[in-house]
């Protein structure tokens, strides 16, 4: 500006004043750090991060045996359950095993058994049909795992968000009845 008036600048003169002005916003971009080139082959691992507390998940109610009353219903059973793991999972069932106190390893079967002397067993009065409801409770807890950039000249960084998956375990019969007697 020029006495209060724009100067008019020609086509050429515009030209260069738009070439050195990238040209200045480019040098000084570099002029204030230099960017580190990624490695062309990076390496990538999964890390368990931490773990949730221990909470107990619950099964769905099975039927029983009913019975009319007067007298005992009991109740006597034989469950094959495995341990495991649910959700994504990307590290080995043995980092999970390590980190949440039990075996989740594929195949770890176990069977549990309530017999006639160990079993549940109410008494049911006159009149009366109980049935014997049960489920399986089970002991959980999240692992959380996170994908790792390692190796790396600059170092390790996190890639993505953290995943979460839960390990859980048999812990045990949960039994109750209901009066069936109009149904």
């Amino acid at each position: 500006m020029q006495n209060g008036r724009f100067l008019r600048l020609s086509r050429t003169a515009q030209i260069l004043l738009v070439s050195v002005s990238v040209t200045c916003a480019f040098t000084s971009t570099v002029a204030y750090g230099a960017v580190t080139p990624l490695d062309s082959n990076p390496t990538y691992e999964w890390h368990i991060t931490g773990t949730g507390p221990t909470f107990i998940s619950q099964g769905p109610w099975n039927d029983g045996p009913i019975g009319w009353g007067p007298g005992i219903l009991q109740f006597s059973q034989t469950v094959t359950v495995s341990n495991g793991v649910t959700g994504q999972i990307y590290v080995s069932a043995n980092d999970i095993s390590g980190v949440v106190g039990w075996n989740v390893g594929y195949g770890s079967t176990y069977t549990y058994s309530y017999g006639e002397n160990t079993g549940f067993q109410i008494s049911v009065p006159s009149n009366r049909k109980y049935e014997i409801i049960w489920r399986n409770d089970y002991l959980c807890r999240y692992v959380y795992q996170q994908e790792y950039v390692v190796n790396h000249p600059g170092g390790s960084w996190p890639v993505g968000s953290p995943v979460a998956c839960t390990a859980y375990r048999w812990k045990q019969f949960e039994y109750w009845h209901r009066d069936v007697t109009n149904s």
